[in-house]
């Protein structure tokens, strides 16, 4: 049987085309990875997509923040110099849109993050580092009592 050897853009067209680079890798909407200098070391989705899903989002809102970051003050710079020197137009008249639409998306991505937490925080892996950190607090207590009832025991 022949074995088919997926091309980058077909491997890329089938995880949504959406990679974003973060560090060394091309990290995709779904989680699927490749490395960003030879397309290759290509890996698929994680067993847990919310974490991979996660990690994407929050690249993108930063990525977003800092676009509307420096987006703004070249808009509030443009605007400085339009006042201070009549030769220099304002800024463009669509920049207010610009950044109200910028400033949906970043809440829309905000929503998006908040909506995965919420799932990551009652998944099964989630409980149980909930119980295990209630019994090691539990535990630490009861130590704790221990200490102070031996401290409490003097000679008189």
């Amino acid at each position: 049987m022949p074995i088919t050897i997926e091309t980058f853009a077909e491997f890329s067209a089938r995880h949504g085309g959406d990679g974003i680079e973060i560090g060394h890798r091309l990290v995709f909407s779904d989680g699927a990875e490749c490395d960003t200098e030879t397309g290759d070391q290509r890996r698929e989705p994680f067993d847990n997509p919310l974490h991979a899903r996660r990690r994407y989002l929050q690249e993108k809102l930063r990525r977003e923040v800092e676009d509307f970051q420096q987006y703004k003050a070249a808009v509030v710079n443009q605007a400085s110099l339009s006042a201070r020197f009549g030769n220099l137009p304002p800024p463009a008249d669509e920049a207010a849109d610009d950044l109200k639409r910028g400033r949906e998306r970043i809440h829309a991505l905000r929503e998006q993050i908040r909506a995965i937490d919420e799932q990551l925080e009652e998944s099964p892996a989630a409980q149980r580092a909930r119980a295990d950190a209630q019994r090691e607090e539990e535990r630490r207590r009861q130590a704790a009592a221990v200490i102070d009832q031996i401290r409490g025991i003097d000679i008189d």
